[in-house]
């Protein structure tokens, strides 16, 4: 499989996730503290700041070039996806500390973190915090690349909160992707989880106690989707959310009549615990 083979030098999944748009205030001030190892790199469409010296600059790039390949192929059948005009900065931080005077509060319990600053639906800045985990490993970089990359594909407009999570979270690993199927397990025995028009109507996230059920549920009903369909339809229902709303979206893109039948079929299939990755064989 192409992905996993590709990215396994410095990619799992993330223990956690400070995701776009929740540190702009942060990053314009904010950078790595003082440090005697700096690696830098410059690819087509990133440029890479280390302050790990476990983590390789040019390592850094290469993956991340790699991961950005297969998602638009992935997501767009793309195989030669248009180069950035503005590079996506990559810093990789050598401690906490560092990393959280970057990305805020919020942080405290992730490994990595997204920001993009779009401005009438033109991207004028992005950026990836990165912290890597305690053998070296950069495990939120597929995570928080997808969150950038979708925001590329629906051309700077934001996807719904639940969408743009599960969508991420289909990059993560299998060990990842099993966790938030337990969460979403207790959630439910613990009477938290959300109903489908609940979840599709979420424009900020939810309460703590119920945070465990958002991920597990927007993990599991974008992987159900993601099933459903061809992965390029995925990306079409995101749109069309965006500009008509889910009823019509579902409709149009995968023939479900409104959300209380994508309930309805969604909930039969609760059983199916199957993984959703983006590893696809290539043809």
């Amino acid at each position: 499989m192409w992905l996993p083979i590709i990215l396994a030098i410095c990619t799992v999944s993330p223990a956690g996730c400070s995701c776009r748009g929740c540190r702009a205030q942060h990053v314009a001030s904010a950078g790595p503290t003082r440090t005697a190892f700096r690696s830098d790199a410059l690819s087509d469409n990133f440029r890479v700041r280390s302050y790990d010296a476990r983590c390789s600059a040019d390592a850094v790039a290469k993956a991340a070039e790699a991961q950005r390949s297969h998602l638009y192929w992935h997501w767009q059948d793309a195989d030669r996806p248009a180069e950035w005009t503005l590079p996506c900065e990559i810093v990789v931080h050598a401690s906490r500390g560092s990393y959280l005077a970057a990305v805020g509060r919020g942080g405290e319990r992730s490994f990595g973190s997204s920001w993009l600053d779009i401005r009438q639906g033109k991207c004028c800045g992005r950026r990836i915090d990165l912290l890597a985990d305690s053998q070296g490993r950069l495990t939120a970089l597929p995570h928080e690349l997808t969150h950038v990359v979708v925001s590329d594909m629906l051309k700077g407009r934001t996807a719904p909160r639940w969408l743009d999570e599960g969508i991420a979270m289909l990059a993560d690993s299998p060990e990842k992707q099993a966790l938030h199927a337990k969460d979403l397990a207790a959630a439910r025995s613990a009477g938290l989880s959300f109903r489908a028009s609940e979840l599709l109507s979420l424009e900020a996230y939810p309460a703590p106690s119920r945070i465990p059920a958002f991920y597990g549920q927007s993990a599991a009903l974008t992987s159900f989707l993601a099933r459903r369909g061809k992965p390029s339809q995925l990306l079409e229902f995101a749109e069309l959310t965006i500009e008509r709303g889910p009823d019509q979206a579902l409709r149009a893109v995968y023939d479900i009549d409104g959300i209380p039948a994508l309930e309805r079929e969604w909930l039969s299939q609760t059983t199916q615990q199957d993984s959703y990755l983006l590893a696809r064989a290539r043809p």
